[in-house]
């Protein structure tokens, strides 16, 4: 389980705002989190420092130049080990939650398979693959 201190959002809101907009997919686990501004910065930074996190990659990919976590009203990430998809609004954002959720959601939509998978941002596994161990061994022959 994440640490997070905020306010949880009811499966009943999430299912409400996914069968609105996202057709075509079933909808995958999602937990929402509204954060206070301290929370939300501190968790943003968190995911940025992450060895395994493309956070900037996804940045520079979404809106073609970084952009600091003051300025964002959400994140959203993928908890392997739990096979759920995280949403983290900022509670003081000008946005309403619900919109701030759907446009995160529009980003789930678009990393998950038709089955409601996570099949990655860009397809690509987030590490390249190493060689297997043997394969350094006795290299000096």
């Amino acid at each position: 389980m994440i640490g997070l201190k905020g306010d949880q959002k009811g499966e009943n809101v999430i299912r409400e705002i996914w069968t609105m907009h996202f057709h075509g997919k079933p909808m995958p686990k999602i937990q929402v989190w509204v954060l206070t501004p301290e929370e939300y910065l501190r968790v943003n930074r968190q995911l940025s420092r992450s060895p395994h996190g493309r956070a900037k990659e996804l940045m520079m990919k979404e809106y073609g130049h970084e952009v600091p976590p003051e300025r964002t009203a959400g994140v959203n990430f993928y908890y392997k080990r739990e096979d759920t998809h995280y949403i983290l609004i900022r509670s003081n954002s000008k946005y309403t939650d619900e919109y701030n959720i759907e446009q995160e959601m529009a980003d789930i939509f678009q990393k998950i398979d038709a089955q409601g998978r996570y099949a990655g941002a860009t397809g690509k596994p987030t590490h390249p693959k190493r060689p297997p161990k043997h394969a350094f061994r006795n290299r000096n022959r």
